[in-house]
């Protein structure tokens, strides 16, 4: 099916790019987080980066919605002021952005097409339900 193989694609190239900044973010080292401050931090974690070189962290940092930094627990509360808001993952797993939002179109597809009435008991309850119905219907159908 062509959607899956796109889905599949799609959560490669996210991977990637994940795997690239963790990468980027442990060699480049506490040193190069001067001036950054985060909007939220995860600490004592266990931060999968995937990375095959450095494939673990203790912590990150998520500044206007992105990761800013991966490292320690240490380097990554250096990053912290009066507002930001730190997360304790007691040792959890912590992953990076694994969203599944999909829908098969040929299910959702089939729920605009028809209608089951069979609940329906009465003349009056299948007019609410073909009421209901039409609202979600394209202009025209």
């Amino acid at each position: 099916m062509i959607f899956k193989e796109q889905i599949t694609t799609q959560r490669i190239i996210y991977a990637t790019r994940a795997s690239i900044f963790f990468s980027l973010m442990w060699c480049l080292g506490s040193n190069s987080f001067a001036g950054l401050r985060a909007d939220l931090i995860i600490v004592n974690g266990d931060v999968r980066t995937m990375d095959r070189k450095n494939p673990k962290a203790e912590a990150l940092a998520v500044s206007d919605g992105k990761f800013t930094a991966v490292g320690s627990n240490a380097a990554i509360r250096r990053l912290a002021d009066q507002s930001t808001r730190v997360v304790d993952a007691a040792g959890r797993i912590v992953l990076p952005g694994f969203n599944d939002a999909h829908v098969h179109f040929a299910a959702i597809g089939n729920k605009f097409s028809t209608i089951d009435l069979r609940s329906a008991r009465t003349s009056a309850d299948a007019a609410a339900m073909l009421a209901n119905y039409v609202r979600f219907l394209p202009k025209g159908r």
